[in-house]
């Protein structure tokens, strides 16, 4: 089993930070909260560390009703600890650097994308699983370990929300997962919580990516001039993709000091991830998966909205 090999090279007594990558979303919490809660019944302290914001609205939903220890880097001694990453690479940029031993990276992105830095005892990466919680139901399973009622919760609701609620990257791990997880949580709960991921406060943001949306089948582009949570990027990236002209999404919203990124494709020659990475190349870092990336560019690099539209377009072009 490979949670048993985990287990094997985590140092006994040392307490374990599960390392998200930066602005998490539901899938990388929810699948830290199962490890960690596995690690608790295995003897080791362990709680969920992470970089950056939390800005999804459901995602704080979620939190505000699931006992997850969850906590900034910046209060870690590092050096003190051992760590596992979980949904994200560590060395990819969206992943921090830290100064306590990486033990482990559990993962399901490409692995073509950002391989994990030589050295780390335990890899277990699986870019065929639509989601990470998937993994981790499967860990707690080969351990018979029946997770508690919000914690089933909390990784259904990350499946449905990394797949789309099974629209897109569903494999048969996800289906054993729900399958599992199903009679253990309350799939309406999870659900309800997905289904009101937006504010009123976002609607200026969504209009103003509605003007400025530039459509060149099979893709479509959008610059925001100002901020937009990652959440609402999502959002809009689905709904340019119900146009049946439209293959593949890029967007960017300027966010403090860079601009971040988000891709989603419906296009088997156009897998986001690598759309991503090619747009980006000598300007930023990203990756993600076949159906949805992301990605960030410092403001200082940043080569304009007229620079990143044409790189899009010509990388489009080349792959279809």
């Amino acid at each position: 089993m490979r949670v048993s090999e985990l287990l094997d090279v985590l140092v006994p007594g040392v307490p374990v930070c599960v390392l998200v990558h930066d602005y998490p979303d539901h899938d990388a919490v929810a699948s830290a909260a199962g490890l960690v809660w596995l690690l608790s019944r295995r003897g080791w302290e362990a709680q969920v560390v992470y970089r950056g914001m939390l800005e999804s609205e459901s995602l704080k939903e979620a939190l505000s009703r699931y006992p997850v220890p969850l906590s900034s880097l910046d209060g870690v001694d590092e050096t003190s600890v051992q760590f596992v990453v979980v949904d994200g690479f560590y060395g990819s940029g969206h992943v921090p650097s830290v100064g306590g031993k990486v033990m482990g990276v559990i993962d399901h992105h490409e692995p073509e994308a950002f391989p994990p830095p030589e050295g780390i005892p335990f890899v277990d990466v699986r870019p065929s699983y639509g989601a990470c919680a998937s993994i981790v139901y499967e860990y707690l399973r080969d351990l018979d370990l029946s997770p508690p009622s919000w914690l089933a919760t909390f990784l259904m609701l990350a499946i449905l929300m990394d797949t789309e609620f099974l629209a897109r990257g569903v494999s048969p791990a996800e289906m054993d997962a729900l399958a599992g997880l199903y009679r253990m949580g309350d799939l309406s709960e999870a659900t309800g919580i997905l289904s009101n991921s937006l504010v009123i406060e976002d609607l200026p943001v969504l209009s103003g990516m509605w003007r400025r949306l530039e459509l060149s089948p099979p893709g479509g582009f959008v610059f925001v001039d100002g901020p937009a949570r990652s959440e609402v990027m999502a959002v809009m990236g689905d709904l340019i993709l119900r146009f049946r002209e439209i293959t593949c999404v890029f967007l960017c919203a300027r966010d403090g000091d860079g601009y971040r990124i988000s891709v989603r494709s419906e296009d088997g020659r156009l897998p986001a991830w690598m759309v991503v990475r090619r747009v980006l190349e000598g300007y930023g870092v990203g990756g993600g998966h076949v159906h949805m990336g992301g990605g960030r560019v410092d403001a200082g690099v940043w080569p304009g909205e007229k620079v990143m539209r044409e790189r899009f377009i010509s990388v489009v072009k080349e792959l279809v």
